[in-house]
C-alpha cells in the first residue's frame, strides 16, 4: 500500500501484517508511535451560527424616538428571533406573531455589530446592548439568556464583550 503523507516529512506505512508505523524520511527515523512532529496542526475553532429565539425585555426608545424624555422609557417584553445562519434580529410582540410569520415589531440587522454587557444588577438581571450605525437596542435578561445570545450573536458581530461597561 501507498504511504500517507503527514506533517513535516513523515509518512505512514503498513508492515506485511498490516501494521502501522512511521517513517521520517529527511532523518531515515522510524517508529511504532506516531511523532508528536508527524501530528497535524490543530484545527482552528469553527463560529457556527446557531440562531437563537426566546424572551427579552427591550428598552424602548432606541431609534427615532432619541428625543423622548428618559422618564417615558419603558422596559417592553418581546420575543426575539435569530435564525440559524442569519443575521437579521428580529422582535415580536408575541411568540404566536413570530411563529405566524407575521411582520416583526422591529428588527436590526447584526452583522457587524457591537454587543456588550452594560451592568449586571445584584437580583442576577443583566443589561446589554447590540449597537449598530443605525442603532441602539438596549435588552435585559437572566444571566443565562445573556450568555445563549452573546453566543449566537458572536459569529454575526463584530465584537462580543462579556465584562460590564460603565456608564
Amino acid at each position: 500500500a501507498d504511504p500517507l503523507p503527514l506533517e513535516n516529512g513523515w509518512a505512514r506505512y503498513a508492515d506485511e501484517f498490516g501494521r502501522h508505523y512511521f517513517h521520517h524520511t529527511p532523518s531515515d527515523e522510524t517508529t511504532w508511535e506516531l511523532p508528536d512532529a508527524a501530528r497535524p496542526p490543530p484545527c482552528l475553532p469553527v463560529l457556527v451560527r446557531t440562531g437563537a429565539r426566546g424572551w427579552l425585555e427591550k428598552k424602548s426608545g432606541g431609534h427615532e424616538e432619541r428625543g423622548k424624555m428618559k422618564l417615558l422609557q419603558k422596559w417592553d417584553r418581546r420575543y426575539f428571533v435569530l435564525p440559524a445562519g442569519g443575521a437579521e434580529l428580529s422582535y415580536y410582540k408575541t411568540e404566536d406573531d413570530a411563529a405566524r410569520g407575521e411582520h416583526p415589531a422591529g428588527s436590526l440587522r447584526c452583522d457587524g455589530a457591537e454587543v456588550f454587557l452594560k451592568e449586571v444588577r445584584d437580583d442576577g438581571v443583566h443589561r446589554f446592548t447590540i449597537k449598530t450605525r443605525e442603532r441602539e437596542l438596549k435588552l435585559r435578561s437572566s444571566k443565562r439568556e445573556f450568555e445563549t445570545w452573546a453566543s449566537a450573536l458572536e459569529p454575526i458581530a463584530a465584537e462580543v464583550d462579556d465584562a460590564p461597561r460603565a456608564g
